[in-house]
């Protein structure tokens, strides 16, 4: 004889809040199955859009990964090998070649310091991670980062809009849905603009306020369009619509993405594979 909602409230581990909150708000008005056909969108829409903004991140961080693991093999490998054989001739060596000739001579008779050194700096990265400060700081840099700051600001809008929408077309209360929405987005200084907005709603400031009162994070355009909402009782659905066009814009922000990033890291393992061929060259032709 319990609810459904209840049943799934004892399984949070399992079952995202927005979906417990919507079975509830659709137990209360007799529209259950509506609100369960809008969880469902809604959580399809948020894994999509999850998706893809991880699938434009994960290519250049691979590529680059194996580029410095590549460089690293040749570095203990390779350039020994040829620094032998400018001692050996005793040639003076230019600059850059010294460079890369002491960074393989490091790797090569440090090795087990490298990697202690390499552990201890993710490891202080992760803990610094972990402090309010230092996420704080990493969400703030993040949403200022010349190409992926837009993408992200508008991912993070069009997920917390389109939740926003779900939750209060299913009838929650508006102060818990500012609280479920406040749970599913991770950036910190758009939990602290929903946290405000809470406040502001609790004392009758509308919700738009705080959209229109953070345009360095959140568009212009979001907060107008809230507010247009607001006066003409259909938030609901000008939420919808704000979801959906910052949707279309980070799938087209991410299929644009790829299409750049491919010539840059060409650029980028030229320029790489340049240094260290003029470095390693350029004493060859002396030797020659």
């Amino acid at each position: 004889g319990t609810s459904l909602s209840d049943a799934l409230s004892k399984f949070d581990d399992v079952f995202p809040q927005v979906f417990i909150s919507m079975v509830r708000a659709g137990e209360e008005s007799g529209g259950l199955v509506e609100a369960l056909n809008t969880v469902g969108g809604q959580m399809e829409k948020t894994y999509t859009l999850k998706k893809k903004v991880k699938g434009a991140m994960v290519y250049p961080a691979v590529v680059l990964t194996v580029m410095i693991a590549v460089g690293v093999l040749m570095m203990i490998y390779v350039v020994p090998g040829l620094s032998a054989s400018f001692k050996e001739a005793g040639i003076e060596l230019p600059l850059l070649t010294k460079i890369i000739v002491g960074i393989s001579d490091y790797l090569q008779n440090e090795i087990i310091l490298s990697l202690l050194y390499l552990v201890a700096f993710i490891g202080a990265f992760w803990y610094y991670a972990s402090t309010p400060f230092g996420a704080r700081s990493i969400d703030w840099t993040t949403t200022r980062l010349p190409v992926f700051g837009t993408l992200i600001q508008q991912f993070n809008t069009a997920l917390i809009t389109r939740t926003l929408s779900s939750l209060i077309s299913a009838g929650v209360d508006i102060v818990h849905v500012l609280d479920i929405t406040h749970d599913v987005v991770g950036n910190g200084f758009y939990k602290e603009t929903l946290d405000t907005a809470k406040e502001n709603v609790q004392k009758g400031v509308p919700l738009s306020r705080v959209f229109i009162d953070h345009n360095e994070i959140y568009p212009i355009m979001v907060g107008d369009m809230m507010e247009v909402g607001e006066e003409t009782g259909q938030l609901s659905d000008m939420l919808l619509k704000i979801a959906l066009f910052y949707e279309d814009e980070v799938n087209q922000a991410t299929e644009n993405m790829s299409k750049l990033i491919e010539p840059l890291l060409m650029v980028v393992i030229a320029i790489f594979v340049g240094i260290f061929a003029i470095g390693m060259i350029t004493p060859m032709y002396t030797l020659m």
